[in-house]
């Protein structure tokens, strides 16, 4: 009777501890899903203010100014655009769920840039900010090498 008792206590114990570890290990998971999270959206801003910055100091220059930066992409980064010549625009996916995420950096300066996807994918990028067209206009582009 005696080693009955105990196999079921045992059993009690083992079941106790599982219904806390369960929990815990989803409210983990859950936390580090929101910090990558956080992550990717700090990162995006980063970047997005370096470049804001970079082309406001390429306006500024001379005609023909160009300043090479390099920025490393978080996983994550789906696109980027310039729609208007005063925006730059960071479309990024959040998390496992997929969800589309923006960051909308405005300008004071005019832009111009056309970019591909395998040029926003996570790694580490350098892109070309150039005074054109007599200094009114930056143009931003992707160095590559080839």
């Amino acid at each position: 009777m005696q080693k009955g008792q105990a196999a079921i206590e045992f059993l009690f114990v083992v079941g106790f501890a599982m219904m806390l570890i369960i929990p815990s290990l989803a409210l983990f998971g859950m936390f580090v899903q929101e910090t990558s999270d956080t992550v990717t959206r700090g990162q995006v801003n980063k970047i997005g203010n370096y470049m804001m910055n970079t082309a406001t100091q390429a306006y500024h220059g001379t005609n023909g100014t160009i300043i090479v930066i390099e920025v490393n992409f978080p996983k994550g980064v789906t696109n980027l655009t310039v729609p208007t010549e005063n925006e730059l625009v960071f479309t990024f996916e959040e998390g496992t769920t997929g969800v589309a995420g923006e960051a909308v950096f405005y300008s004071d300066i005019p832009l111009n840039g056309t970019f591909t996807d395998n040029d926003v994918n996570e790694g580490i990028k350098k892109f070309k900010f150039t005074a054109t067209e007599s200094g009114s206009v930056v143009l931003i582009e992707r160095v590559q090498k080839y």
